[in-house]
This record gives C-alpha cells, structure tokens and sequence, in this order.
C-alpha cells in the first residue's frame, strides 16, 4: 500500500482512496494503532524526527472531511483526551 501512495494520481480523489483504503485494512485486521499511524501520516508531517510538533502536509488531502472524519473517530477510540483535545 505504501508503493500506492506514492504514485501521483491525477485527481486527489485516486489518491484519496488508495489511502483510505490502507486505513480500512489495517482497521478490518484488528491494527488500529497503525491505521492512526495512516490516517495521521496523510493528513501531518513531522519537521523532524525529534520534533513532536506536528505540521499539515502541503498535499490537499489534509482538507478531506473524510480523512478528518476516521482520524478523530481513531482518536476517541485509541487516544487520551489531550489527543482527542489536539485533534479537534
């Protein structure tokens, strides 16, 4: 899946999907730590790898409401409150 996302599609929406798609698998299998570990790597990027402060990504999917959606319902699932706090 890693591979997919990787390819630059000419609409965003291809993109989106193969995205989401990753989130759904690795939900189905039972790894939902991983699966937030997806959705935030599409929609964050770190400035560093010692850096904690997340930053939004350039690409326009961070402004899917869809993506949006499965990371905050992956956080009140997975996350504390300051997580679920942040995420909001």
């Amino acid at each position: 899946m890693h591979e997919a996302t990787q390819v630059n599609f000419k609409m965003n929406e291809d993109s989106f999907a193969i995205w989401r798609r990753w989130a759904e698998l690795l939900i189905e299998e039972h790894y939902y730590e991983d699966a937030l570990r997806v959705v935030k790597q599409v929609l964050f990027k770190r400035r560093s790898e010692h850096d904690s402060k997340l930053k939004y990504t350039d690409d326009s999917l961070k402004n899917h409401v869809t993506l949006w959606q499965l990371y905050i319902d992956l956080e009140i699932n997975l996350g504390n409150f300051e997580s679920v706090k942040t995420a909001f």
